[in-house]
């Protein structure tokens, strides 16, 4: 069975590339790896070439913005405007993924990730590597001549970064039962550098109250 989308684009059969995504272990160990490879190589190639600051948010906000002009392209596979929805008929280990059982499950999953998310952005940010960070925010060239490499240094970050938030896609998808090109455009993006913002940025607590804020 193929979702209705495919169907009423003319699909007979699931595209390969979507077959593996049937077995939940694989569905969210590649949602979790693909965003943070890509992100990696991505952020390589801008770090590399010394991009930062307000260019750096611009390139970012341009492949966001080109994500999601592509996801709306992909109609036959991606649902186009509409996304992925009907995730109701969708079975995660043998259980309705709407079912009650299952969504508890998500969203103490949820609540336990998103503490050791906390725990690990603490460890990281009291640790030596830390303090780099913000030595390399304060005066890049100094960390250089020290005979670290920014660019490594920054594509790490980059890449957690990415994983984290690959993370908390694993968990709100399954939990609102849609994925659409409006939750990956410019305006969601730039609603979270808010939530920040209004939290505090120089605090980890910060951006967890912002997001519960706003």
């Amino acid at each position: 069975k193929i979702p209705d989308f495919m169907f009423w684009s003319g699909l007979t059969e699931l595209p390969w590339f979507w077959a593996p995504f049937s077995n939940p272990l694989f569905a969210v160990v590649a949602a979790l790896v693909i965003p943070s490879l890509i992100a990696a190589i991505v952020g390589y190639f801008i770090f590399r070439s010394r991009v930062q600051g307000v260019y750096f948010s611009i390139i970012t906000q341009a492949l966001t913005l080109l994500t999601s002009i592509w996801f709306v392209g992909q109609q036959a596979y991606t649902g186009g405007t509409n996304g992925i929805t009907n995730l109701g008929s969708a079975k995660f280990f043998g259980q309705s993924l709407l079912s009650t059982g299952v969504q508890t499950g998500f969203y103490l999953a949820t609540v336990i990730c998103l503490a050791l998310v906390y725990v690990l952005a603490r460890w990281v940010t009291d640790s030596r590597f830390g303090r780099l960070l913000i030595a390399l925010r304060d005066d890049e060239a100094r960390v250089r001549f020290l005979g670290y490499d920014p660019v490594l240094i920054k594509t790490l970050v980059f890449t957690l970064s990415a994983g984290i938030a690959a993370l908390a896609g694993v968990l709100f998808v399954p939990q609102v039962g849609i994925i659409s090109p409006a939750n990956m455009g410019v305006v969601p993006s730039i609603e979270m550098v808010i939530w920040v913002a209004l939290g505090g940025r120089g605090t980890l607590i910060g951006a967890i109250v912002g997001a519960l804020v706003v």
